[in-house]
């Protein structure tokens, strides 16, 4: 059985396990090992089953879990060679690293993973489609702007994830967000609003896609049930009024969605 889980999406912490029958890989391991054991307990996940970790990139949110979590359980971590030497400059490297270079495909068991870079102020951010022979799953956060890079991987995804980070109004109001912080935020290499998710969202909607989730939702300057609600209308404005769809959050696994 093909399919994705949510374990953590958001700005304390993300991990999104990637099943295929009894092998799983989880893109990013921004949890410690304690906590992302009992994430995988609640969906009866052994962590022996993981078999490697693919790291977008270098920031805390999603690294903070990784080497530990790495070591532990004696798989190999990925990421491209900026980020792989940041990790390394910082000692938040694993013992086995293995470099990609960005848009080249990836073999690990029975995964093809392809990085694909995404404007995003870390050393060299990626979003990760990840094939299991013919279905194709792509998870796609942390960037400011759908470039023409995004846009085209995210066509074809038979799960698309896909970010919804912030209300624009909302994070201009917000008193817990410094100015700097909200530029960069703003900024086309900080993270997708809303409006520029569901903008983004018509160019990978098509007939075979099964499964929408939204992710990397701030719980500041944002609100699950605004986005849910902004989904369902726009899906409809587009044709697509039937098609499943969820918001991934910080605090909870979501369910699992196979194909």
């Amino acid at each position: 059985m093909i399919g994705i889980t949510s374990l953590s999406s958001g700005s304390k912490g993300n991990a999104i396990l990637v099943r295929n029958g009894e092998e799983a890989i989880l893109i990013d391991c921004g949890l410690s090992f304690k906590k992302l054991k009992e994430k995988l307990a609640e969906v009866e996940i052994d962590p022996e089953m993981l078999t490697g970790i693919f790291v977008t990139h270098e920031h805390s949110d999603h690294v903070s879990g990784l080497r530990v979590t790495a070591d532990k359980l004696g798989i190999p971590a990925y990421s491209n060679q900026n980020t792989g030497a940041f990790l390394t400059h910082k000692k938040r490297a694993p013992e086995d690293l293995i470099f990609f270079e960005n848009g080249h495909p990836i073999n690990h068991g029975s995964f093809l993973v392809e990085p694909f870079s995404v404007p995003h102020d870390g050393v060299d951010t990626v979003a990760f489609s990840v094939f299991c022979g013919p279905k194709k799953i792509t998870v796609a956060t942390d960037f400011g702007y759908p470039s023409q890079m995004v846009k085209q991987k995210i066509k074809d995804s038979d799960i698309l994830f896909l970010e919804a980070n912030h209300d624009v109004k909302m994070l201009q109001e917000c008193d817990k967000r410094p100015w700097k912080i909200k530029q960069r935020i703003l900024s086309r290499h900080g993270h997708l609003s809303n409006e520029s998710c569901f903008e983004l969202l018509t160019e990978g909607l098509h007939n075979n896609l099964s499964n929408l989730i939204l992710g990397h939702v701030s719980k500041d300057t944002n609100d699950y049930s605004m986005v849910e609600d902004l989904a369902a209308k726009h899906l409809e404005e587009c044709g697509y009024g039937n098609l499943p769809h969820f918001v991934a959050k910080q605090d909870t696994v979501s369910p699992f969605f196979a194909l």
